[in-house]
């Protein structure tokens, strides 16, 4: 059996890294092995972002480059440009494939790259061992064991796309719709890191206080089966990582101030493991400039949400310093 090389460029965010991480290892349950340069690759995936146009210019450039110096290279563009009609026009004399993240195992089959008896016996995935053929729902990707890059820090996202519509974000149409990953598979994996040494967790998400997972439950009352379902969202999702056993800290990103609630907000400052850090993006300081970003919240609001995070933060930690981040557009 010929086994071949792959590469990935991953721009932007810390997802598209997370992303990246999951690609490798699917990869490499197909027999891939990983090239030292691009050059030398038989097959290249360019994790792209569309949210600063430097990044999308050197994915651009990049990849034609590479098809210049290698014209039997597949390469497959995925990430926030993939489908995107412009970019496919513009880039389809040099793109073998274009796919958005949660379709990219079964848009890799149409290369015919993988091996079939590798990819009817694999095992990495957090769900009993299933590979996911067909992908039956769109964190379907996510429930692949990846193949990290570090052995300290590790990302785990815990949902994917927005429903926010920020006038300036492509987001929401390059991810979709949110969708939140099972409780218990994000638990899993969390558990997983910390057996294997890793330190710091980071949680991701486009709008992390917007997760909720459906939680089905099955009871047998006077011989009778009744099926019902809990909503399990972000701050209890906090509680339950921060409750499993071992020495390591939490964090997560990014947070949607109209989302940021009282109780978020609490469960962060009282959980121990979970850093005395968080990033909330203002965007802008004017309330009519906020309108038309569609942002759905007040130069006021925000205020009293910065109050209220040290105020909890004095309260539950007291003497430990803690630290709020924000992204603010200029120009």
């Amino acid at each position: 059996m010929i086994y071949m090389k792959y590469f990935i460029k991953t721009f932007g965010c810390q997802m598209n890294t997370s992303d990246s991480e999951r690609i490798a290892a699917f990869l490499e349950q197909q027999g891939f092995s990983l090239a030292e340069k691009n050059k030398d690759a038989d097959l290249a995936i360019f994790n792209t972002c569309g949210i600063k146009q430097t990044a999308e210019n050197r994915a651009y450039s990049m990849i034609n480059n590479l098809r210049k110096e290698n014209k039997d290279v597949k390469i497959i563009m995925t990430g926030c440009l993939a489908n995107r009609a412009d970019v496919q026009k513009r880039m389809k004399k040099s793109v073998d494939l274009f796919t958005e993240i949660k379709n990219f195992q079964t848009s890799f089959e149409k290369l015919s790259l993988c091996h079939p008896e590798l990819v009817s016996g694999s095992s990495g995935t957090y769900k009993s061992g299933e590979m996911l053929k067909q992908v039956q729902h769109d964190t379907g990707y996510l429930s692949i064991i990846p193949k990290h890059t570090n052995n300290f820090q590790a990302y785990v996202p815990i949902m994917t796309g927005c429903n926010n519509f920020c006038s300036y974000c492509v987001v929401p149409h390059a991810r979709g719709r949110e969708i939140s990953r099972p409780a218990d598979e994000v638990i899993d994996e969390v558990k997983s890191l910390i057996k294997k040494g890793y330190k710091n967790v980071i949680l991701l998400g486009q709008n992390v206080n917007s997760y909720a997972s459906q939680v089905h439950k099955v009871r047998k009352v006077h011989q009778v089966h009744q099926e019902n379902s809990d909503t399990i969202y972000f701050p209890e999702l906090l509680k339950k990582i921060n409750s499993i056993t071992g020495k390591f800290w939490i964090s997560y990103v990014s947070s949607h101030p109209k989302d940021m609630s009282d109780e978020l907000i609490e469960v962060t400052a009282q959980c121990k493991k979970v850093c005395e850090w968080i990033h909330l993006p203002l965007q802008a300081g004017n309330d009519e400039v906020l309108r038309k970003m569609n942002r759905r919240y007040t130069h006021d609001h925000y205020l009293k949400l910065i109050q209220k995070i040290r105020s909890e933060f004095k309260k539950h930690k007291p003497g430990i310093p803690f630290s709020i981040s924000s992204d603010i557009i200029v120009g």
